[in-house]
């Protein structure tokens, strides 16, 4: 009696848990990629990734920064001593940036010239004028500046000797309005 109790009581749970079991056979498995199986061709296509779009908002909630156009201009004088074996008929350029770090997006100026050469020195003027539109007057301006002798020295041009040198002059605050700031620099290549 005591062996059909328990064989009673075996088929009872047996016959309870194979809904249960069922029921883990739809659960959705936590590894893999998601998409579609069509059965028919047995092609997979992987679903994308969901497009999430910001929820429309009240125009009296949205706050926008207001942007401040700040122009003038920034005036790189150069003295270059030629130290280098650079051919007299080689051009030597000169180029300089301002590189603005706004919280919108990053500016970047440039201007080039070529220098004028008087035996072993060369001087040259790079004038970058600018007119940015910043959210903040306080944004960060980085002045640089490059020398270089075949003027584009990584292109596939063969002439050497190749010189090339880039530096910072100056990180600085967005100048005002108006403004026009000059650097001297003295440089040997």
């Amino acid at each position: 009696m005591r062996l059909l109790n328990t064989s009673l009581v075996c088929v009872c749970l047996i016959a309870l848990g194979q809904p249960l079991m069922g029921q883990q056979s739809n659960r959705i498995p936590a590894h893999g990629i998601p998409g579609l199986l069509d059965p028919g061709s047995g092609l997979f296509t992987p679903m994308g990734r969901p497009i999430l779009t910001p929820e429309p908002q009240d125009n009296q909630d949205s706050v926008e920064t207001p942007a401040t156009v700040v122009s003038g201009k920034f005036v790189i004088n150069l003295t270059i001593t030629i130290s280098s074996s650079i051919p007299t008929t080689e051009t030597i350029a000169c180029d300089a940036e301002a590189l603005v770090f706004d919280s919108l997006s990053d500016i970047v100026d440039t201007a080039g010239i070529a220098a004028t050469r008087s035996g072993s020195t060369a001087t040259c003027t790079v004038t970058i004028p600018y007119s940015w539109s910043l959210t903040s007057t306080t944004d960060s301006v980085l002045i640089t500046y490059t020398i270089s002798s075949p003027p584009d020295p990584f292109s596939s041009s063969t002439a050497l000797p190749r010189r090339f040198t880039n530096h910072a002059i100056a990180k600085i605050t967005a100048p005002a309005t108006g403004t026009t700031t000059t650097y001297n620099v003295s440089q040997t290549i």
